[in-house]
C-alpha cells in the first residue's frame, strides 16, 4: 500500500486510481453532477435522481478530439440519414476564432444535426454575423458584464424544424442555456 501511493493517485474527477504518468497527462474534465447523490429509495426525489444519473453518465463518457481525430472518427463511424448528431465546441469567442471553426467544420465529413457553442462573446442582435452554411442559428444573450467568456449559440440544420424553448434559456453568472424542440 505504501509503494501504491507512490505510483498511484485518486482521480476524484473520474472516481478512479490511475497511475502518476496517466493522471499527470489526463485532461482535466468538469462534471459538475460527479459528486451529486439521491437516496435513489425517496420517492420526492427519484425523477432527479435518474435525470442526475443519466447527466453524469453521458458527460462521464465524453470524449476530446482535434480536427484530424474526429474526421477520422466519423469517417470510420459513417453517417446515417436517421440518425441526429450534435457537436459542441467552446469556441472562446467568435470575433477571434469563428472564421477557423467554419474552415474547420467544412473539412469534415459529418452533417451535424445540431451545433452547439459556447464563449461566444456575442449578443443576439449580432448573431448575424456569424452564419454557417446550412444552418439557422440561436443566441441566448450574454452576460452584459463580461466581455469575454459569456454567450451560448445553436446552429440547427436548415431542414430541421424547431421551437426555441424561451422559458428554459437562461443567462446568469453561473449558468448559460439555451434549448430547442426539434419536431
Amino acid at each position: 500500500s505504501h509503494c501504491a501511493k507512490k505510483h498511484f493517485r485518486y482521480d476524484n474527477l473520474t472516481d478512479s486510481w490511475q497511475c502518476n504518468c496517466c493522471f499527470s497527462n489526463a485532461a482535466p474534465r468538469y462534471n459538475p453532477f460527479s459528486s451529486i447523490s439521491f437516496d435513489k429509495y425517496d420517492p420526492v426525489h427519484i425523477d432527479e435522481f435518474e435525470d442526475f444519473s443519466e447527466m453524469k453518465r453521458i458527460l462521464d463518457s465524453c470524449s476530446t478530439f482535434d480536427t484530424i481525430k474526429l474526421h477520422d472518427f466519423l469517417k470510420s463511424n459513417g453517417e446515417s440519414s436517421k440518425t441526429l448528431a450534435t457537436l459542441f465546441n467552446n469556441i472562446d469567442g467568435n470575433a477571434s476564432n469563428f472564421d477557423t471553426f467554419v474552415a474547420d467544420m467544412s473539412g469534415i465529413i459529418q452533417n451535424f444535426s445540431v451545433i452547439g457553442l459556447a464563449e461566444t462573446n456575442v449578443d443576439v442582435k449580432c448573431k448575424d454575423l456569424y452564419t454557417l452554411p446550412g444552418y439557422n442559428s440561436e443566441y441566448n444573450e450574454k452576460m452584459g458584464n463580461k466581455k469575454k467568456g459569456s454567450g451560448v449559440a445553436l446552429y440547427i440544420k436548415e431542414q430541421l424544424v424547431y421551437t426555441k424553448i424561451d422559458k428554459l434559456c437562461t443567462c446568469t453568472e453561473n449558468l448559460e442555456s439555451l434549448f430547442i424542440s426539434i419536431t
